[in-house]
């Protein structure tokens, strides 16, 4: 079974010119996490509402970190996203999103074809489906040595 199996393929995305305060109720009002960011449909990386809601919460950009603003002096989510955030291939077993998760701790990671356009995510939930599945078949071994 591969990631493309399992991912979801309609996801929620923010482009880098987002304005920051309109990311964070969005993030909060559907229950997101992390929501990847793409310039056009390249990903570009993913924003975490942890760091969203730490810079809204500061009254000024911490030394070091550079955050794009407006003339008016408004922030955008560009400046926060984690550009080297893991990923998965939709090309790539099953396992290695159970690796992939087991190493990050992410709640979800964003999938790419071979030219780096998103094309889907894949949550911890889909892989609690996955593994219902796979100790119903032969793969059980598998499905719990990755688990456990």
């Amino acid at each position: 079974m591969q990631v493309n199996d399992i991912m979801e393929r309609r996801v929620p995305v923010l482009n880098e010119e987002d304005a920051l305060a309109g990311v964070g109720r969005a993030m909060e009002r559907f229950g997101l996490r992390r929501v990847p960011v793409v310039d056009g449909t390249r990903l570009v990386g993913v924003l975490d509402e942890r760091e969203v809601f730490r810079r809204m919460a500061a009254p000024e950009d911490p030394a070091g970190v550079q955050i794009a603003r407006a003339r008016s002096g408004e922030r955008f989510a560009g400046g926060l996203v984690e550009r080297d955030a893991p990923r998965l291939r939709e090309s790539d077993d099953v396992d290695a999103a159970f690796e992939a998760f087991a190493r990050t701790g992410h709640p979800s990671l964003p999938v790419v074809n071979a030219a780096g356009n998103l094309v889907g995510v894949v949550r911890t939930g889909g892989l609690g489906r996955v593994t219902s599945t796979l100790l119903a078949t032969d793969c059980a071994p598998t499905a719990l040595r990755l688990v456990a």
